[in-house]
């Protein structure tokens, strides 16, 4: 009967796999990047579109719940999420070793003259669509929802980046973070995700590379979009 492992060296072990991966990483990134590459599904029954989006550290997908009307589910450290603990040191702590994880969710609008729903703050650095199943999408947002409702009595509402945060089960890590979340989240949609999925540099796939390229975007841009329709049709 094999001996159990003290809290101690459990910790140590955990804190040994996340930097290794963190290593492996950055050297992947200086070898030529670490995003993660997208190959959407083929062609579907019930197209509709969603928006992975990459905001410089953390990634996200708007889901589309109505015409015009988007979710975004968040994954992160509670205090770092919720209350904006926000120090060099709230970060690393956060990634090494979470003592509370938030899972968030914000609603956003898609406006008319809009090439992509928008939000309020935090603007995402790139965009780009993924046309996928509705029924994929209403499968993976009822799951999403149940997650987020388990725990909706421990919400807190963060103005600074639009987001009710509920306090979630799953451990938060710098191997199981956002990002993380992003990939299922599309492997669920029905793509294919080739690639580590620590960064929140996600690409489309090469061969849909040349009819829709990520938006670049600042505050103030005019929110030009790239040919959906084109991509879709590949």
């Amino acid at each position: 009967m094999g001996q159990m492992e003290s809290p101690n060296h459990y910790a140590h072990s955990l804190r040994t796999k996340i930097a290794a991966r963190i290593v492996i990483c950055l050297a992947a990134l200086c070898a030529g990047g670490c995003g993660a590459v997208v190959h959407p599904p083929g062609a579907v029954a019930d197209p509709t579109t969603v928006y992975v989006c990459d905001y410089g550290v953390h990634s996200a997908v708007m889901l589309p719940v109505e015409q015009h009307r988007f979710v975004e589910y968040a994954f992160g450290d509670w205090g770092y999420c919720a209350y904006n603990k926000m120090l060099p040191t709230d970060a690393i702590g956060a990634l090494v070793v979470s003592n509370e994880s938030a899972f968030g969710r914000r609603y956003i609008e898609m406006k008319p003259g809009q090439r992509y729903p928008t939000p309020k703050v935090e603007l995402p650095k790139r965009v780009f669509p993924v046309v996928v199943s509705q029924q994929s999408v209403t499968a993976v947002e009822a799951k999403l929802d149940r997650r987020f409702q388990r725990a909706y009595y421990t919400h807190v509402y963060n103005a600074e980046n639009d987001t009710v945060y509920v306090k979630d089960d799953e451990p938060y890590s710098a191997v199981n973070s956002c990002n993380e979340l992003t990939g299922s989240i599309l492997r669920y949609l029905g793509c294919e995700v080739d690639g580590p999925t620590f960064f929140s540099h996600f690409h489309y796939s090469s061969d849909l590379a040349r009819d829709s390229h990520p938006l670049q975007l600042s505050p103030g841009d005019a929110m030009p979009g790239p040919d959906i329709q084109s991509a879709s049709a590949q």
